[in-house]
């Protein structure tokens, strides 16, 4: 008896030596960060009215891209629509077209600001959003758009011209203020 004890002991111990490191646990944390979303609004760049042949025409109302999210996050701009002229290899034209003669169309060159790259100098939009920015303080972005139409063709016909650019707007999660690629 006594030995069968010792033999139950021996394998008692050994079990518990043999299967140490045959499992183990550990919490997994789970968690989640909430942000604002991104918030995308736009006010229209206004020529005013122009006449046939007129060059050099500024815009009469600078229109605007503001931007709502979170303070200290970084986003991705994106333009789509853009047209020549090129400006440090990026488009920064948009095409109008007349409401009521389709063949009719117009060229802008749109510029904006970016105060904080350089300061109150306008730059070619297409090469101002080449760059990815940081949310304000104020949990905006706010870039103001002016344009110029070099030209208004003399057989230009009577009407209203519209055109349109498509502003897109992401987070960028790497947090990186480089350009974008």
């Amino acid at each position: 008896m006594k030995k069968l004890l010792l033999l139950a002991s021996i394998l008692a111990v050994s079990g518990v030596t043999l299967g140490a490191g045959m499992s183990d646990s550990a919490d997994l944390n789970v968690k989640a960060q909430i942000i604002k979303p991104l918030k995308v609004s736009t006010t229209p760049v206004d020529f005013g009215i122009l006449t046939q042949g007129q060059t050099n025409a500024s815009e009469e109302k600078a229109g605007e891209i503001k931007i709502e999210g979170e303070k200290g996050k970084v986003v991705s701009i994106k333009l789509e629509n853009l047209v020549e002229p090129s400006f440090l290899g990026h488009n920064s034209g948009v095409t109008l077209v007349n409401t009521n003669d389709e063949s009719s169309t117009l060229n802008a060159i749109l510029y904006s600001i970016d105060e904080g790259r350089n300061g109150e100098g306008r730059l070619p939009i297409g090469s101002v959003f080449k760059d990815n920015f940081a949310i304000e303080e104020n949990n905006f972005l706010v870039f103001p758009v002016t344009g110029m139409i070099t030209s208004v063709p003399e057989d230009a016909s009577s009407g209203t011209y519209n055109g349109t650019i498509t502003v897109n707007v992401r987070y960028n999660f790497n947090g990186s203020l480089e350009p974008q690629k």
